[in-house]
């Protein structure tokens, strides 16, 4: 009694957000060709997951996760590398009769493990050789990036699994990484895999070590020069006179008593 027509309105539109909260969008993405990983926000209300793949019916998730403060689902599912070309279908349940469906397109939302069994060796033909194992031989691009002595990447795409840097400086360290996508030839993805743990070649002390033209090298270098040059003429200086002592003998001066003696016998 009393309430307004406001009021009542007021009212009702509590009551829809309590039983109807704020829908949330579901992002699917396909890992590896081997199950379909879907993502929600995370909320006070416990949904239910459920999903399909074309001429199929709807599945409930079969392992439930939560990653990077999100709900999901990871769903496998057979025959992933035809079916990603058709229409996945989610659906999240609520309450008694609420429901969301979505459609989603998973062509280009695949995302592979990163490349394995990483090597990296210096070769016979003076090249730097990097390898690499990515399960799928086919429809796959790898794109490397390398840097030396911890300065900026560079980066190159790679339709194989190797990898040749040629002729490298052995005073240098090497920093390799890669990573995989599906190729265009098979539908490509716009999802690369994550970075595969980093190979390291060459040595990082003999990179950072002074280099032999620094100021005080060449002072120990000037000072240990000119001491042996010291030494060196003294002891030419010392060995020339004593050759001047033997060759060149000491004549004593004349005395004068002969002299004196002669004169006076003459007198």
């Amino acid at each position: 009694k009393g309430k307004t027509i406001f009021d009542k309105l007021l009212f009702f539109t509590v009551s829809d957000v309590k039983c109807f909260p704020l829908l949330t969008d579901v992002d699917c993405t396909v890992i590896h060709l081997k199950y379909v990983e879907c993502l929600w926000n995370r909320s006070d209300v416990n949904y239910t997951f459920y999903s399909k793949c074309h001429g199929s019916s709807f599945r409930e998730c079969d392992s439930y996760i939560i990653r990077d403060n999100n709900n999901g689902c990871q769903q496998p599912e057979d025959n992933l590398k035809s079916i990603r070309f058709n229409t996945f279908q989610t659906k999240l349940e609520w309450g008694e009769k609420n429901e969301r469906i979505q459609e989603h397109k998973l062509e280009a939302k695949v995302k592979l493990y990163p490349p394995t069994n990483l090597t990296v060796q210096y070769g016979p033909d003076s090249n730097l050789w990097f390898k690499w194992r990515q399960i799928f031989t086919h429809c796959v691009e790898s794109e490397v990036r390398y840097r030396v002595n911890d300065e900026d990447w560079e980066s190159t795409v790679a339709s194989s699994q190797d990898y040749c840097i040629n002729l490298p400086s052995n005073s240098s360290l090497y920093e390799l990484q890669v990573r995989s996508r599906v190729s265009d030839s098979c539908g490509q993805s716009e999802e690369w895999s994550d970075w595969s743990q980093p190979v390291l070649w060459g040595n990082r002390n003999l990179a950072r070590a002074p280099l032999p033209d620094s100021p005080m090298v060449w002072h120990v270098v000037l000072y240990c020069v000119g001491g042996a040059t010291l030494l060196l003429l003294l002891v030419m200086l010392l060995h020339n006179e004593r050759i001047r002592i033997i060759l060149i003998p000491v004549v004593p001066k004349p005395s004068l008593v002969p002299h004196d003696l002669q004169v006076s016998r003459d007198k």
